[in-house]
């Protein structure tokens, strides 16, 4: 058997179903999918890092359909963003498309002390405080004190001026055993990356088209920071901005705008395609 080495160090068996499920998550037809595992099976050597076989997954997808040429991996964009405000905006333009009606960043009153709120959302009467965490190593697990933190907070606020709000955690991170635990003991709801695993963070990502700006792949440091100043946050944020507004408020020149612009449409549509069957 052969042992291919994640990003903590851990040893585990290579198996050609993850390179299939992988392939088909990336919106991949199934008899390419096992075409790319065949090959992988082929290539694949003990002490592989996943990454290197993440590369690779890419490279041969490429041959395939070049738009996988534009974009990168989704939970590797996602830790490249900016905690602030970039990971926040798109946490709350995901609990607006879940339904939610949100305002961003308050600063409450508890009975103790002031607590600044990352995002409150207001749903079917219930009231909610949503923090958010984010962390640059997309492979970080999130410890019971978090959970214990805010949950803290949370009596604060209920015991001052607010009342009655249930707490949402989000983040890019997995959340450890003893988080889940404590979490699902409290009543809290916990959004991470693989979890839950039917409304995950890469789930809602997916099921809404909110693929950060930093799924493109070409973008640099620079760039990053124009479109944050805008909060352009999304492929659709570019994809529906104005190229002479984006021009005339960014310092950004308007032929790469324009290059950056159809390379979103271009991943937007192919998502798009693939989710309708097409």
């Amino acid at each position: 058997m052969i042992y291919v080495r994640k990003a903590n160090g851990q040893l585990q068996p290579f198996t050609r179903d993850k390179i299939v499920r992988t392939c088909l998550r990336l919106r991949a037809p199934l008899d390419v999918a096992e075409e790319i595992a065949g090959k992988l099976e082929k290539e694949v050597y003990n002490g592989m890092r996943t990454d290197e076989i993440l590369r690779r997954i890419y490279n041969l997808l490429a041959e395939y359909n070049k738009v996988y040429l534009l974009h990168k991996d989704l939970r590797k964009a996602v830790s490249e963003m900016k905690s602030a405000p970039d990971f926040e905006v798109l946490v709350n333009e995901l609990m607006r498309a879940e339904g939610y009606s949100t305002e961003m960043n308050r600063i409450v009153r508890g009975k103790c002390t002031s607590h600044e709120v990352d995002v409150f959302a207001y749903k079917d009467n219930e009231r909610y405080m949503v923090e958010v965490k984010h962390h640059e190593d997309p492979h970080y697990y999130i410890g019971k004190s978090i959970p214990l933190q805010y949950w803290a907070t949370m009596v604060d606020i209920n015991e001052g001026t607010y009342k009655n709000y249930k707490l949402i955690i989000v983040s890019n991170s997995k959340y450890s055993d003893h988080a889940v635990q404590y979490a699902k003991c409290r009543g809290i709801k916990l959004i991470g990356w693989s979890y839950p695993p039917s409304n995950s963070l890469e789930k809602l990502i997916e099921k809404y088209r909110l693929h950060p700006i930093t799924y493109l792949k070409s973008t640099n440091s620079f760039e990053l920071d124009e479109f944050s100043k805008l909060r352009i946050v999304t492929l659709k944020d570019l994809a529906n901005y104005s190229i002479n507004e984006l021009a005339r408020r960014s310092l950004l020149k308007k032929d790469r705008l324009e290059e950056l612009q159809i390379m979103a449409k271009k991943i937007l549509e192919f998502i798009e395609k693939n989710e309708q069957g097409a």
